[in-house]
């Protein structure tokens, strides 16, 4: 039975790490290199401004509309690293929520910044009980947080309950980040939500 219990967690646990670790090459990594890309549009936008016509101009503003909510939706995910209180709390209600008790959630040594100073990161490590399947619910709420959420690592580890079922226990490490994004590409969100 133990056998059965232990293939069960391992297979919930690679589940849950392979949503996290598709999540970071679905969101994170495409999200830097677009905004790579959105500088380059930007600026050979403005370089090619004259000499446009009409339709060229409305192929450019529609693209523009989309750069902007591409650039919007960037800066709303990157807040989430910048308020590490919030961050907390939409954790710990995920908790109550998903019925999983946090026994530990410990920030890192305060945020961190990337050499190049354009990705902020701040570290986090949540010790937390329940049964397998609440756990697992927990973990995968977690990683759809409405921001940049990149999973380090995860200790599954199977404990009886007071009642003689099933528990886990989870020690989850990941990393909020956050994008600082060029002058152009804020100011470009910025004239969207009527910062000017």
């Amino acid at each position: 039975m133990n056998d059965v219990l232990t293939r069960e967690l391992l297979a919930q646990a690679v589940i849950v790490l392979a949503i996290c670790v598709g999540g970071w090459m679905m969101l994170v990594q495409p999200a830097a290199e677009e905004l790579a890309k959105i500088e380059n549009e930007i600026a050979q936008s403005r370089a090619a401004a004259t000499g446009l016509n009409q339709d060229a101009i409305e192929k450019l503003a529609n693209r523009m509309n989309d750069l902007r909510q591409r650039v919007q939706t960037v800066q709303r995910r990157s807040r989430l690293d910048a308020d590490s209180s919030r961050l907390y709390g939409l954790i710990m209600k995920l908790a109550r929520e998903n019925g999983v008790i946090v026994r530990r959630l410990q920030p890192g040594s305060g945020r961190e910044m990337s050499a190049d100073g354009l990705i902020g990161r701040t570290n986090i490590e949540v010790a937390a009980e329940g049964g397998y399947e609440q756990v697992a619910a927990f973990l995968d709420a977690v990683g759809n947080l409405d921001g940049f959420i990149r999973p380090v690592s995860l200790t599954l580890t199977p404990r009886h309950g007071d009642a003689g079922g099933q528990l886990a226990s989870a020690v989850f490490s990941c990393q909020a980040l956050s994008f600082t994004l060029s002058e152009a590409l804020s100011e470009l969100g910025d004239a969207a939500n009527g910062h000017r």
